[in-house]
């Protein structure tokens, strides 16, 4: 046999050798990688908490700007999603224009994931410098916002507290969009009401911070 072939046919057994080595390799650390993707503990939301004697809330989606030229972008993203929205076009004193969106449903245990997930894919598809994307989760249950700050790992920033309302707001590190309030940076906010000191009560977890009223 020539010495070439006998060199090209070394030099293929030495690729299959590395061949079959490395593959089972990368197999394995793919699927630890996706091992780890799973069992990752999420940002867990009001209903699956654990912490609400509730079972249902109410989601609302507020995208809010004032620069005209970002609409187009908007509306064709809003297109793609199953949610009827409502779009109000408000002016300031000096008649200077800004427009909103509202999107406002109910959800279930069940389907608060899906309500996370549409509101992260809203934010990846539009969610620039000039356009605001607003998360609110409303329950009508009384929450103890320390211990679900405490849950997910939320750094207090600020507590504010009336007769029956408590409002903290703070720091998630995986959360992208923050908020300036004063010298702080902030990206959550929790409002809790409780009624005739029981569970009874209302509760809004707000992201990066309350749009409406309490």
């Amino acid at each position: 046999m020539p010495k070439n072939i006998k060199k090209f046919k070394k030099y293929i057994m030495c690729v299959l050798i590395a061949v079959f080595l490395i593959v089972p390799s990368i197999l394995l650390a793919e699927s630890e990688y996706r091992s780890q993707n799973i069992n990752k503990q999420p940002f867990c939301l009001l209903l699956n908490s654990g912490l609400l004697d509730c079972q249902s809330a109410t989601i609302k989606y507020i995208i809010w700007t004032e620069d005209k030229s970002e609409l187009p972008l908007i509306e064709k993203a809003l297109k793609q999603t199953e949610i009827s929205w409502q779009k109000n076009i408000l002016q300031d004193y000096s008649k200077n224009n800004a427009f909103e969106y509202i999107a406002e449903f109910d959800i279930t245990k069940q389907k608060e994931s899906k309500a996370w997930e549409d509101y992260m894919i809203l934010k990846n598809k539009i969610a620039t410098p000039k356009v605001r994307i607003y998360f609110e989760e409303r329950a009508n249950s009384y929450l103890n916002i320390d211990l679900y700050f405490k849950q997910n790992n939320v750094n207090t920033q600020e507590k504010a507290k009336t007769s029956n309302i408590i409002s903290l707001t703070g720091y998630y590190s995986g959360f992208r969009e923050n908020v300036k309030l004063g010298w702080k940076i902030v990206n959550i906010q929790v409002a809790a009401k409780e009624e005739n000191n029981t569970n009874e009560g209302k509760t809004v977890l707000a992201l990066p911070v309350l749009f409406d009223e309490f």
